[in-house]
């Protein structure tokens, strides 16, 4: 008689199979430094820190527990023994403690914050991420103003760059930071942070024609005539914007193409002279004047008195 295997026999043998030969990804975050690893299935903490290449000292502490065996996605901990120093105008303290915050260290000190001091550092940031001593002293009044809003912050005297991290306010190389981030606030310093943006912009922009003038001897003096109209063109730019704070400060050009040129208006101007021309005489000179003066007698006939161009007259009969 055939013998047939239970279901849930099967299932188990095969995650039995799955838990001894698959892998597992598990990530070690040591301080600021975080290590994806990938080990065996069953593999514990320790092997995990082992193959991280992670050594522990004799007083740090890893979570979970060095037996363990931590979830494929599971993050294994390792707080290490972090000294720091505490500055206070009473003098130096120093502690050791594994992992923690600067709030734990200043309790571990013993040292309590007065209603006119302040730190040079957030009391929840982590010891791992200090880069310097924890300072206490007196407080100093700065201004600062960024993203919109200008506020007075009491602190500690530290640098500028010091003082916004302790503010958790984040910039970039791009943004304007006055005072610099390396200067040393003093009581009253007002710092002051503007966002900067950079980005391209590409429109289409009318060409404006241009008039042209053509003298013509054809057209009266002083007469215009429109000998072709103007028609605007169209070019295509990209420019490079400037954003400081939200609002455009510059703009560059930074290429121009031309989609279609312009076409100039032509007018043409007369030059043409419409004074009728002067009578010569017989003598040939040129006459200015010629004025009738006819005989008193009634018979028609009677003398011209001509001026002529040079200031001489003439008298001829008619």
């Amino acid at each position: 008689m055939k013998k047939t295997i239970p279901v849930i026999l099967v299932v188990c043998m095969l995650l039995l199979s799955a838990a001894c030969g698959g892998e597992k990804q598990v990530t070690v975050a040591d301080g600021l430094t975080t290590t994806p690893v990938t080990v065996k299935a069953n593999a514990t903490v320790e092997a995990v820190l082992e193959a991280a290449g992670i050594t522990l000292g004799e007083k740090d502490v890893v979570t979970p527990a060095l037996t363990e065996k931590p979830n494929d996605g599971d993050t294994v901990t390792v707080d290490r023994l972090t000294e720091v120093k505490i500055v206070t105008d009473d003098g130096e303290k120093t502690v050791s403690l594994v992992g923690g915050t600067v709030a734990d260290a200043l309790k571990e000190a013993g040292v309590t914050l007065k209603a006119d001091e302040s730190l040079n550092v957030a009391e929840d940031l982590r010891l791992y991420e200090l880069t310097g001593d924890i300072v206490v002293a007196k407080q100093i009044t700065v201004t600062l103003t960024a993203d919109g809003k200008t506020e007075e912050i009491k602190t500690a005297v530290m640098t500028v760059a010091d003082f916004l991290a302790a503010q958790k306010v984040e910039y970039t190389d791009t943004d304007r930071l006055t005072p610099a981030a390396d200067e040393k606030l003093t009581n009253g310093s007002k710092i002051v942070l503007q966002r900067v943006e950079e980005k391209t912009e590409t429109v289409k922009e009318e060409i404006p024609f241009e008039t042209k003038q053509e003298y013509s001897d054809s057209l009266d003096s002083g007469k215009t005539q429109t000998k072709q109209q103007g028609v605007n063109g169209e070019k295509e730019v990209t420019y490079k914007i400037v954003l400081v704070d939200g609002e455009e400060e510059s703009r560059e050009a930074l290429e121009e193409k031309v989609l279609k040129e312009a076409v100039n208006a032509i007018v043409l101007v007369g030059t043409k002279t419409n004074a009728p021309e002067r009578e010569t005489g017989a003598n040939g000179k040129e006459i200015v004047s010629k004025v009738a003066v006819p005989d008193c007698d009634g018979s028609g006939h009677g003398y011209y008195v001509i001026t002529y161009a040079d200031g001489s007259v003439d008298y001829v009969d008619y």
